[in-house]
């Protein structure tokens, strides 16, 4: 007899609790927009070039539109700086990409898409361009702060190899280059 109470009590509040918010579904449509900042690794590689991977401060900016609660669509910025030895080196890239979320209540994204990468090196006298366009790819990890807001640990890879080449100074003296950024960080995303 006093276990009928309890049960009763338990099935009602299980009926009429609330989910809290880190347990909402991910909120995949409309707007969204990104802000990453991490650590990151430039390479170029020609018949010139050392293509060792130097590491420096990386970082990325992302916006776009939600196809489905699944896929998103986007363009992305994402910079690279390294100052060392009286040289400094920037690679800035341009892209764009698609997001998919395996499971529509997962917070794992996997990233695609194609990009254009110019790395620049300059030691006060001359300057080196390379340039290459390209596949990428990336994973990430969505942790809810808020109602639409998340924190997301990211790794990103783009590999810049075709149209581009090399100028010493602006004048073209390769016509092939393979330019190479790894990305590894936390972003800060708004759905």
């Amino acid at each position: 007899m006093t276990r009928l109470p309890v049960v009763l009590g338990c099935a009602l509040a299980i009926t009429l609790a609330t989910e809290l918010p880190a347990q909402r579904p991910q909120a995949r449509s409309g707007f969204w927009y990104a802000f990453g900042l991490g650590t990151g690794w430039a390479r170029v590689a020609c018949q010139i070039c050392r293509a060792d991977h130097r590491p420096g401060v990386s970082a990325y900016l992302r916006l776009g539109g939600g196809l489905s609660r699944s896929v998103l669509i986007g363009a992305e910025l994402a910079a690279w700086d390294r100052s060392a030895n009286g040289v400094d080196e920037t690679l800035a890239g341009l892209s764009a990409a698609a997001y998919w979320y395996p499971a529509r209540r997962s917070p794992l994204y996997l990233k695609g898409g194609v990009g254009f990468s110019t790395h620049r090196a300059e030691d006060g006298t001359n300057v080196i361009t390379s340039t290459g366009l390209g596949p990428q790819m990336g994973i990430g990890y969505e942790l809810r702060v808020g109602s639409n807001l998340f924190l997301a640990p990211f790794f990103n890879v783009a590999y810049g190899s075709v149209a581009g080449g090399v100028k010493f100074n602006g004048a073209k003296i390769l016509d092939q280059a393979t330019v190479t950024l790894v990305q590894i960080g936390v972003a800060l995303t708004g759905h």
